[in-house]
């Protein structure tokens, strides 16, 4: 019985303390110049605010890759912009729109903004995910 139990916690703690990791591919980035910024959310109130994790790398390329590494099982939504001009800030025109590149993850699209955090996340569980955004 004793062992029954130790076998039960031990596969809990496995299962609960999961360490995955998020590989995000980005292409269609124009010009290569600049930084590309990759933001990554686990949490709704949270998104677009302050990120869980980022990386910024130089663009050197049209398309671009970059890897989360230790990621616990969770929901996670991730976005992008590409500071293209290195002013370390996303350029709009007039109104908001966007003057350099962006995505977001399930490559979704917010309707006159952003997308939303529903149409962005996705489920981290046990297993590593792979994300191709267009920008």
């Amino acid at each position: 019985m004793k062992i029954l139990i130790v076998l039960i916690l031990s596969l809990s703690f496995t299962y609960l303390s999961a360490q995955n990791k998020i590989t995000v591919k980005v292409k269609n980035l124009s010009p290569i110049s600049g930084e590309l910024y990759v933001g990554l959310y686990n949490s709704e109130a949270t998104f677009l605010k302050k990120e869980y994790k980022s990386i910024k790398v130089e663009v050197d390329s049209n398309t671009t890759l970059v890897v989360f590494d230790s990621i616990p099982n969770g929901t996670y939504a991730i976005s992008t912009f590409h500071d293209a001009n290195s002013n370390q800030k996303f350029d709009t025109y007039i109104f908001g729109i966007p003057k350099e590149g962006y995505s977001f993850s399930n490559n979704a699209r917010g309707m006159f903004g952003p997308a939303s955090y529903e149409d962005a996340s996705f489920e981290v569980v046990n297993r590593d995910i792979f994300q191709t955004l267009k920008h």
